[in-house]
């Protein structure tokens, strides 16, 4: 006899748990930094090649066939693409990241300002002391009218959950960095063959 199967994404998530997944979240995403300081010494090693390709063409015509010079710049061309999109990921990324502390920093000092002493959990305390729908409108006032839906998922209080699915949003993000990055890695070193096979 078998046990039922259950799928992954039907299971509940209790509070505690995903507070903690939300940490180690948070950890393995803080290492951003890494993929992008790569992508950057790639993106710069990428256009200064291009840019070494396209001054010295007239050299390089005699020895390379049009098709493969063609390949060779489309290759570099591709991978300063990628690479531009990873520095757009990451431009999010880090502004997510600095708003979300910025606002548990603000969130928690209200708190205990409002409470008068260390509040466990300031999101439960505020959410039971302010009128929320006054709160979003004074927020929202401030933002433009196509900016509002975004602000939104940024200025709600979020409750364990919430916090988890943020977290969750923002190891996607992570993960479309790095795969932005293996996309430029790849084409950068496709130049390689491309170049060796023409010679």
């Amino acid at each position: 006899m078998t046990a039922k199967k259950t799928k992954l994404d039907e299971l509940e998530v209790r509070p505690l748990e995903s507070e903690l997944a939300a940490t180690v979240i948070s950890a393995v995403v803080s290492q951003g930094t890494v993929i992008d300081s790569f992508s950057t010494w790639l993106l710069g090693g990428t256009a200064g090649a291009a840019a070494l390709v396209i001054v010295n063409i007239d050299k390089l015509a005699p020895k390379l066939s049009p098709v493969s010079l063609r390949l060779l710049l489309g290759t570099f061309c591709i991978s300063i693409v990628f690479g531009l999109l990873q520095k757009w990921e990451a431009l999010a990324f880090q502004m997510e990241a600095k708003l979300d502390e910025a606002l548990e920093e603000k969130v928690m000092a209200l708190a205990k300002a409002h409470g008068g002493a260390e509040v466990s959990d300031p999101y439960s305390y505020l959410r039971n002391k302010l009128d929320y729908v006054h709160t979003l409108a004074a927020v929202f006032k401030s933002f433009p009218r196509r900016l509002r839906k975004k602000a939104l998922a940024h200025f709600s209080l979020p409750n364990a959950n919430t916090r988890f699915e943020r977290s969750q949003l923002r190891f996607l993000r992570y993960v479309r960095q790095a795969r932005l990055l293996l996309g430029q890695l790849i084409f950068a070193v496709a130049a390689i063959p491309i170049v060796a096979f023409s010679i």
